[in-house]
């Protein structure tokens, strides 16, 4: 029997691309944004409310995957529970108006230094609806983001963590800080480095009596490396670095050169 005796019918199959574009995607839940302290981190949802853009220019990051992206972080999104900082990426940042009522969906749920926040997604949509609000704060809010208070000293130090940073750009996950060691792995990619030329990183809670009331900050490298009267031993101990933050006070001088806002009487957090 010849091919020309038999009729073909052409079935289109399920390719793994067609999977890819008709698998489900997770919905957002909605919410109001007092109800933002009580989510988990990444959980995906959808809020209304008004947004308040500020002046500064988007900076431009390396996202987890490698790519270059643009976020605007001085944005505020506020309904009539409350209020949230909200980060906007990429093409969003131009599409987004200020002081207009949107209804967004796909945000994604934030925390950073112990602050819940929203942020957009590749996946965020928005609506343009009719939702006032009597008096927004936005405004004060964001001109309210950087503030001066006096430190006389710090009284607690917590979370205090020296770790090394993979040196793959798209990874620069943290690596246990291990100065014994020639070579360090990331366990997250996976990649080898010489431990001597990894870099070095730190963070830590600090915590001041600011007005009567136990006010914490959170520090990362430049700043403690600062606190710690600009030591420039790299191979410094957890109990050394908390030992010179907690005397920074009796440290700090005029002539200290400190370039950050955490000194007594003369720089300002």
């Amino acid at each position: 029997m010849s091919n020309s005796d038999v009729t073909f019918t052409n079935t289109p199959s399920s390719s793994s691309s067609d999977c890819a574009t008709q698998s489900p995607t997770v919905a957002s839940t909605n919410i109001t944004l007092n109800q933002l302290s009580t989510l988990t981190r990444d959980q995906k949802v959808s809020v209304t409310g008004v947004l308040t853009v500020g002046q500064k220019e988007p900076k431009q990051v390396t996202k987890r995957n490698g790519e270059n992206g643009m976020v605007k972080e001085d944005c505020v999104i506020e309904d009539a529970s409350g209020n949230a900082i909200i980060h906007i990426w990429d093409e969003l940042i131009n599409k987004l108006q200020n002081y207009k009522a949107s209804s967004l969906k796909n945000l994604s749920v934030k925390n950073y230094s112990g602050n819940t926040m929203l942020g957009t997604t590749a996946s965020t949509t928005f609506d343009e609806v009719e939702t006032e609000l009597k008096e927004p704060k936005g405004p004060d809010l964001l001109q309210n983001t950087d503030k001066k208070v006096i430190i006389q000293d710090f009284k607690f130090v917590e979370k205090l963590n020296i770790y090394f940073q993979c040196q793959i750009k798209s990874c620069s996950k943290k690596i246990p800080y291990n100065i014994t060691a020639n070579i360090i792995t990331c366990s997250s990619c996976g990649a080898t480095q010489k431990t001597k030329s990894s870099k070095k990183a730190m963070s830590a809670r600090l915590c001041a009596d600011v007005g009567g009331t136990e006010t914490w900050f959170t520090a990362f490298t430049d700043v403690l490396q600062s606190l710690t009267n600009n030591n420039k031993e790299s191979n410094l101990t957890s109990d050394q670095i908390s030992e010179g933050l907690l005397s920074v006070s009796r440290e700090c001088n005029d002539d200290c050169g400190c370039n950050i806002k955490l000194h007594q009487t003369h720089c300002e957090v």
